[in-house]
C-alpha cells in the first residue's frame, strides 16, 4: 500500500484509546478540511437546484417542505464549525419540531381547527421560543377552558344565569320603609334646600321611603371669571349626570349638561308667562339635546331673515325658550 492511501485511510478509521490526547487531536484536525470540502458541494448543489428548478418551488406557500434544506445547511454548518460535541448526532440536534399547532401546550388538543382555525394558525407567525412553557400558566388554561365548556355562551348554565338576571326573585326587592331616596338640589341659593328639607321632614314621602336632601354648594351669585367657582360648577353638572330622573328650571345650563350626560329627558318647571304659573307647571322634555339661545336667524334658500326652528326638519323651538331651538327626533 503506497504512503498516499495508509494516509487517506488513516484520516477515516477511528481513533484508539491507546495512542492518547494526540492522535484525537490530529484526527479531529484532519476531519475539518473534509467537511468543508462537503459544506462547499451541499451548497453548490442547492445552488444549482434553486436556478434550474425555479425559485417558486422552494417557496412555502407552494405547498413543498423545505424544512430539510435548512436542517442540512445547520448540519454542515455546525460541523465545520466544531460545535457538535463528541459522540452527538448532527442531524437529530439540528431538526427542530415543525409546525408546533399547540405552541408548547399553550392550546388544548380538544380544540381542532373547525372550533377555532385562528389558534392553530399561530404557530405559523410565533418563532420557536427556547423557554419551556410554565406548568402553572398551562393548568390555567385547561381550567379555564373546562369553566368555559361549562358555562360559556351557548350552554344551559349560561342560559339560566341570563334568565335568573333578567327577572330577579322576589327576595331582592326591598320594602318600602327600607328603600331610601337621594335628592341632589344644584343652585345658587340654599334656600330651595332647606326648603325641601323641612317638606319631607313635615309631610314624609308618599311611598313611605326615606329622603336625604343634599347641595354641594350655594355660592348666592355667578362668579364666572373664577378658576375656582367654575370647577365647583363642573363638578356639580357631573353630580347631576348620575341622578336617575332630572328636574330642571327653564333655560338652565345645569340642566342641559347634566341630563345630557345623563342621557335622560328631564322635567322642565316652565318659566312663569305674565306674572302667572303656566299649565302645567312642569311637563317632561321632548329630547336629551339642549337648547341653543342664540341661533342665527337667517334662511339661505330666499337670502332673507327666517325663523330657524321652521326651516330644518329635525330642529324645532324649545319648550323651554321660544327663541331658542333644539335637535328632536
Amino acid at each position: 500500500m503506497s504512503p498516499r492511501v495508509r494516509m487517506s485511510v488513516a484520516r477515516w478509521l477511528p481513533s484508539s484509546p491507546a495512542h492518547g490526547k494526540t492522535k484525537s487531536r490530529r484526527s479531529s484536525s484532519a476531519v475539518r478540511p473534509t467537511l468543508l470540502v462537503i459544506a462547499v458541494t451541499v451548497i453548490a448543489v442547492l445552488l444549482v437546484a434553486v436556478v434550474f428548478g425555479g425559485a417558486g418551488r422552494w417557496t412555502l406557500s407552494g405547498g413543498g417542505d423545505t424544512s430539510w434544506v435548512s436542517a442540512g445547511a445547520r448540519v454542515v454548518i455546525n460541523a465545520v464549525s466544531g460545535q457538535q460535541r463528541d459522540g452527538d448526532d448532527p442531524v437529530a440536534a439540528a431538526v427542530e419540531p415543525r409546525n408546533d399547532r399547540l405552541l408548547g401546550g399553550l392550546l388544548s388538543p380538544d380544540f381542532d381547527d373547525s372550533s377555532c382555525l385562528s389558534r392553530y394558525r399561530a404557530g405559523l407567525y410565533r418563532r420557536q421560543s427556547p423557554h419551556a412553557v410554565s406548568p402553572h400558566l398551562v393548568a390555567s388554561l385547561r381550567r379555564y377552558e373546562s369553566i368555559h365548556r361549562r358555562c360559556g355562551p351557548g350552554t344551559s348554565a349560561y342560559e339560566r344565569a341570563v334568565e335568573r338576571l333578567r327577572s330577579p326573585p322576589p327576595s331582592n326587592t326591598s320594602d318600602a320603609e327600607c328603600r331610601r331616596k337621594a335628592v341632589l338640589v344644584v343652585s345658587l341659593h340654599g334656600a330651595y334646600s332647606e326648603r325641601i328639607k323641612d317638606l319631607y321632614y313635615e309631610h314624609g314621602a308618599a311611598g313611605g321611603e326615606s329622603v336625604s336632601v343634599f347641595q354641594p354648594t350655594h355660592l348666592d351669585r355667578q362668579r364666572s371669571g373664577e378658576q375656582l367657582h367654575n370647577q365647583k360648577a363642573l363638578a356639580e353638572m357631573m353630580l347631576l349626570s348620575f341622578s336617575d330622573v332630572v328636574v330642571t328650571s327653564a333655560a338652565s345650563t345645569f340642566g342641559y349638561v347634566g341630563h345630557g350626560l345623563a342621557g335622560l329627558r328631564p322635567w322642565v318647571l316652565m318659566s312663569p308667562l305674565d306674572k302667572k304659573v303656566p299649565d302645567p307647571p312642569c311637563r317632561l322634555a321632548a329630547t336629551i339635546e339642549p337648547c341653543f339661545h342664540n341661533p342665527p336667524n337667517y334662511d339661505c334658500r330666499t337670502r332673507a331673515k327666517g325663523d330657524t326652528g321652521k326651516i330644518v326638519r329635525h330642529i324645532r323651538h324649545c319648550e323651554d325658550f321660544e327663541n331658542g331651538v333644539q335637535l328632536v327626533d
